[in-house]
């Protein structure tokens, strides 16, 4: 069962990658959109293929 979205989500790939914010849900697909430095992008992607987004544990933890 693929997780439910709703516009101003916060998702991210499931395989990782940028934080995304979902801009719009349809019945195949959610579409996204993220910066890449100053530069806008938007794709769509199935539903499946996102999850809620997680900031990274230990980003910042010196060892």
């Amino acid at each position: 069962m693929s997780q439910k979205f709703i516009t101003g989500d916060q998702v991210q790939l499931k395989s990782g990658g940028p934080q995304m914010t979902v801009n719009a849900v349809y019945s195949d697909a959610v579409e996204c959109a993220w910066f890449t430095g100053a530069k806008s992008n938007k794709a769509n992607f199935k539903p499946d293929a996102l999850k809620p987004y997680e900031e990274e544990k230990n980003k910042d933890v010196k060892k």
